[in-house]
């Protein structure tokens, strides 16, 4: 028998690794289900919760629903977090010159 880990059925990563990194950032002051549940809920006012579970989210999915949840609202006030993306705008950057 083999068992399912996470991800292998839902997809769901991309929503627990930023459940994960804000309950990092603030260790038992987070409550995980609530911010879960805002994260499924405000994914599946913009699209189809259903490719969600079978797809997984895309990057620009993930990118609105931070900006949606994380840098507005509620979790801003109360679990500030600077999300940056200082090379998102490069182009052919390699392994190499990130790391120099």
């Amino acid at each position: 028998m083999i068992l399912s880990k996470q991800g292998s059925l839902d997809n769901f990563c991309g929503i627990y690794s930023i459940v994960n990194e804000v309950s990092y950032l603030y260790i038992k002051k987070l409550e995980t289900k609530n911010l879960f549940l805002r994260l499924i809920n405000q994914y599946h006012q913009k699209y189809n919760i259903t490719d969600l579970i079978n797809y997984g989210m895309t990057n620009v999915e993930m990118d609105n629903l931070i900006i949606d949840v994380l840098q507005q609202g509620y979790y801003y006030q109360h679990y500030p977090i600077r999300i940056t993306m200082p090379y998102r705008n490069t182009s052919n950057l390699t392994t190499p010159q990130l790391f120099s």
